[in-house]
């Protein structure tokens, strides 16, 4: 039983590691390349720039969220009798 835990807590952290090298990817990658990227398409190449804020942005009220909703859990734990 142990080793099916493990075995599922490391696919877990292979595929949260895959999602984090995509998406810090897609930040690095996407800036670099926009102004061909952009050149082909006919738009501008401050566009990579709006995502790349707005993914950045969106990032921090995650974050800031999900810090909240810990502490509020923890918080709440730790009044229970």
């Amino acid at each position: 039983m142990l080793a099916a835990q493990s075995a599922s807590a490391w696919f877990v952290v292979l595929v949260v590691t895959a999602a984090h090298t995509a998406v810090a990817m897609s930040n690095i990658v996407l800036p670099t390349i926009a102004p061909k990227v952009a050149e082909s398409l006919g738009v501008n190449p401050v566009l990579a720039g709006y995502q790349v804020s707005l993914t950045f942005g969106l990032m921090v009220v995650a974050g800031a969220a999900t810090l909240g909703l810990l502490l509020a859990r923890r918080v709440n734990r730790e009044a229970a009798p």
